[in-house]
């Protein structure tokens, strides 16, 4: 399943909106994974994340991924 929202505000706030509203919508799907990097409004203590509901974090710096480290 795919899902976004779009916003001209990214917060704290607005995750902590969008992640009942992504729990609910999971429909047939027992559980969510998300990959989230460290942004602020994906790490901050407020947020209240579901049960059915599980972050992924980024690593920081994920050298795989540097196509500059690769030339």
């Amino acid at each position: 399943m795919r899902w976004g929202l779009i916003t001209d505000q990214l917060n704290a706030e607005t995750m902590d909106n969008l992640l009942p509203n992504l729990s609910k919508r999971s429909g047939e799907m027992p559980h969510a994974v998300l990959d989230w990097d460290i942004a602020q409004y994906h790490t901050s203590k407020k947020l209240a994340i579901p049960a059915n509901i599980t972050r992924l974090p980024l690593p920081v710096y994920p050298p795989k991924t540097n196509c500059v480290k690769r030339v």
